[in-house]
């Protein structure tokens, strides 16, 4: 493994964080809504 793909990987990983942090907040967003609603009813 070269120093270019080591830094591909940490790139990709990064990114991959990055998107799970956003889907990890739309869905506490969501979840957020949800129960917002419910309480409304």
């Amino acid at each position: 493994m070269t120093l270019k793909t080591i830094r591909r990987e940490c790139k990709s990983h990064q990114e991959n964080w990055i998107i799970l942090k956003i889907y990890e907040w739309l869905g506490n967003f969501k979840l957020a809504n949800h129960k917002a609603k419910e309480e409304r009813k």
